[in-house]
């Protein structure tokens, strides 16, 4: 597939393919990627093979060897790289989400309790491939006026700054849904204003989130949950108890599972 996305790009010279043009130009794809481009995709811009542009339908240009050599072998100054890793710290905003949502989640109708842990930062620990680790765990409780039982849920969040944020980051919280019961894709820095590109780039992002039953949420300031607002809300998804069992395991922490199991336990007493 990394072959088919660079010959495809070479046939086109150094103009930008949409993506809907590249998948139209690979055979097998039809014009709908699979799970095997999407790898491929991700796997040639992380070498600096490709480079991702913003804009209408987004888009996909090939890199000459020139640019990047430049690119890998940068000659910045100190204050400009660090400049550049204090705009690129996706990490700074796991704490400030996971704190507005356990002080706000319940406010929400239905919601009795939440729980959550950070699980983006396990370091090399193995937790079963490429894209198995969401950032946030949160586990819920809700209790409904007219269902027979509470309902204990397993929800994923995928957090990405909006500069950075395409239809990829879609099926990267997709991947977390075969193991839970709800996913979301939490967009940090999301301006005020869009553009007629960046409208058009937010549109298509919301239509194959929608498609495939993933929760978007807008956050403007990750710290304010005032500013928070749920764009799409996720379906629930068909993963089976053993595997969503399996992620609180191995990436949930044990006192955020013990207060889990003993709150869904309460309320059933409860009843």
């Amino acid at each position: 597939m990394r072959d088919q996305i660079i010959a495809a790009l070479q046939q086109a010279g150094n103009q930008r393919l949409t993506r809907n043009s590249l998948w139209m130009t690979i055979p097998g794809l039809d014009g709908s990627p699979t799970d095997a481009y999407w790898e491929a995709e991700q796997s040639l811009v992380d070498e600096g093979r490709i480079e991702r542009r913003r804009g209408r339908n987004g888009g996909i240009q090939l890199l000459p060897p020139a640019e990047v050599a430049v690119e890998v072998v940068p000659a910045a100054q100190p204050q400009q790289a660090a400049e550049v890793m204090e705009q690129d710290r996706e990490i700074d905003h796991y704490e400030p989400v996971l704190r507005e949502i356990l002080n706000n989640w319940t406010e929400q109708p239905g919601f009795t309790h939440v729980f959550g842990a950070i699980t983006g930062q396990q370091g090399r620990r193995q937790t079963g491939g490429r894209w198995s680790r969401p950032d946030i765990v949160l586990c819920t409780v809700s209790d409904w006026l007219f269902s027979s039982r509470p309902e204990g849920d397993v929800r994923t969040i995928e957090v990405k700054r909006f500069e950075v944020t395409d239809v990829l980051a879609v099926y990267e919280a997709l991947s977390h849904k075969a193991r839970s019961h709800y996913a979301y894709l939490l967009i940090v820095g999301f301006p005020a204003q869009l553009t007629e590109d960046q409208q058009a780039d937010f549109e298509n992002l919301l239509g194959v989130a929608g498609k495939n039953g993933v929760g978007v949420i807008t956050a403007p300031d990750s710290g304010d949950w005032r500013t928070w607002e749920f764009q799409l809300y996720p379906t629930r998804s068909d993963a089976d108890h053993q595997a969503i069992n399996q992620l609180l395991l191995d990436q949930v922490p044990p006192g955020v599972r013990d207060d889990f199991r003993a709150a869904i336990r309460r309320i059933v007493v409860q009843i």
